[in-house]
């Protein structure tokens, strides 16, 4: 399969891809020395491996319809074992693809001699093929290049020569973006970096996101490690304040919170590498302030009663290994993804009531510790129909020395779909729980999506308020819960359009309808 020929976008690195792997051809063919065979596959293109299955048989079923015409044409006939024998003696004399050295153009000397660093490894031995496009993927991925052509230059000594022909981006960027809702959770993203290309790379981000309910701020930069294995160093502050309506909280009974803000400000420090190429470990070290304000109940004046406040000072040591080849960030139909994480860390919290004042602790710690699991993937049963499976479980060991609201905004919160994700709903916050759901998309068009989302969940070990100021857990599995949805999707090249309806099993009556555009992402978390 060649697919159209035609000039390589820039930025574009499937579009290099596909330049470099199509080749114009003369296909002519007299008749008097044989047959050509048009097979119709013209609507695919050379990237459509996963159409692999289909273009396979629409040729099977093209050769079939030609047996009998060639019969006609070619008198000899050989028997399946000397045409195994004559391939096996022409791939013995094709000697294997190597390159002797590497060189590198269109870039300064630095860059020219990372880059060749890439490629050229220890330097003692030619470099094979499978180095070749491993170093190449190494060398694209963090999106400094524009472009970068390897071309094969053969000397007359038989020592071959990888050329590549760099293009860099600019080193600063600015990227604008937002998510449009027909909630009070729409925002606008902002961002602006400086990226460098070395033996120690250098990626700096300032961002920002901008919305009524969620604000947040954020200084990155990583530190590109001198490694055998693709590694790297993150430093990371981050600052952000999210807010919960009471319009979003729906129905709550008395005993459950109205208005909630939380605020949470963190350094951080990782360390992270490739564990193959589909695959990432890390490690991080990190220290924050959290501040949840709220209401602990429902009161009806709120002008007259002032908010509780939890304070905590936290330092958070996580390890863990991940692993997303889904093909979307918010509607996936295709591909799967996988964490296992580990989260160790000293809380120090302090409970101030609007209330009684006795009831106030000063700053006391204790130790937590946390492990979750996640996995999701998609699974074809037609050309247009897949289905997703996904499981989720989350456990944690600690001492409950908060208020039931205070420890329920400090949980968990299990948020499977874009259109969860900012609404505060007690019966699916816990730090304990398993989670399970499928995930039916069809698409009958383009990038159309009509799908639907549902899930089961369950806290492990249920959570009840014990006076005022005080939670406790109170058996196992007491209750599930249920989140389905509807939504029709379009996915475009930079946004996502979709069109849901859902339905929460809790509060009672809990049905929800609207509309999102854009891309939903937030600043990283401490905890998760």
């Amino acid at each position: 399969v060649s697919g159209a020929d035609k000039k390589p976008e820039p930025g574009n690195v499937y579009s290099q891809l596909e330049d470099m792997i199509i080749q114009n051809n003369d296909y002519s063919v007299p008749a008097r020395n044989g047959i050509k065979i048009q097979v119709p596959v013209l609507d695919f293109g050379v990237l459509d491996f996963a159409k692999a299955r289909t273009i396979y048989d629409i040729g099977y079923k093209t050769g079939l319809e030609m047996v009998d015409s060639i019969k006609r044409r070619v008198s000899a006939r050989v028997s399946v074992a000397e045409v195994n024998a004559r391939r096996e003696r022409f791939a013995s004399r094709t000697p294997a693809l190597g390159f002797d050295s590497v060189v590198v153009t269109g870039a300064n000397e630095g860059q020219a001699h990372y880059l060749e660093h890439l490629f050229e490894g220890n330097g003692r031995k030619p470099i094979g093929i499978g180095k070749v496009e491993d170093s190449y993927y190494r060398a694209v991925t963090d999106g400094t290049l524009r472009n970068l052509l390897p071309q094969l230059e053969s000397g007359r000594d038989g020592r071959n020569t990888l050329l590549l022909e760099a293009t860099l981006q600019r080193p600063w960027s600015v990227g604008v973006g937002g998510w449009i809702t027909s909630t009070a959770n729409s925002m606008l993203y902002v961002d602006l970096g400086y990226h460098s290309l070395s033996f120690n790379s250098l990626d700096l981000n300032l961002s920002g996101w901008i919305g009524q309910s969620y604000l947040a701020g954020m200084v990155s930069s990583k530190f590109t490690m001198r490694s055998s294995v693709p590694s790297f160093v993150r430093i990371e502050g981050v600052m952000s304040r999210q807010k919960f309506y009471d319009s979003q909280l729906l129905f709550y009974e008395n005993s459950t919170p109205t208005f909630i803000t939380e605020i949470e400000n963190f350094i951080r420090a990782s360390y992270e590498w490739a564990i193959g190429m589909k695959t990432k470990g890390y490690v991080s070290l990190g220290y924050g302030y959290m501040s949840d304000s709220y209401f602990p109940t429902n009161v009806t004046d709120y002008s007259q009663t002032s908010k509780d406040k939890t304070q905590y000072q936290l330092g958070v040591a996580r390890v863990g290994v991940e692993s997303n080849l889904l093909n979307d960030n918010l509607y996936p139909n295709a591909g799967y993804a996988w964490k296992a994480d580990v989260t160790l860390s000293y809380e120090s919290s302090r409970y101030t009531p609007q209330g009684d004042r006795s009831l106030r602790t000063s700053y006391n710690g204790d130790c937590r510790a946390a492990v979750e699991g996640y996995w999701k993937r998609f699974f074809p049963l037609s050309k247009k129909v897949r289905l997703g499976v996904m499981g989720n479980a989350r456990g944690t060991l600690q001492q409950l020395k908060q208020n039931y609201t205070a420890t329920l905004i400090h949980a968990a919160a299990f948020a499977p779909t874009p259109s969860t994700q900012n609404y505060f709903n007690e019966a699916f916050r816990s730090d304990n729980y398993v989670a399970a759901g499928l995930i039916p998309v069809w698409n009958p068009f383009g990038k159309l999506q009509l799908r639907g989302d549902f899930y089961v969940y369950s806290p492990i070990r249920n959570l009840v308020a014990d006076g005022p100021a005080h939670a406790r857990y109170d058996g196992w599995f007491r209750k599930a819960e249920f989140i389905g949805e509807l939504a029709a999707v379009y996915n475009f090249p930079f946004a996502s359009l979709s069109l849901y309806g859902n339905y929460l099993s809790y509060p009672a009556r809990n049905w929800n309808i609207g509309i999102n555009f854009g891309l939903l992402f937030h600043a990283p978390k401490l905890l998760r």
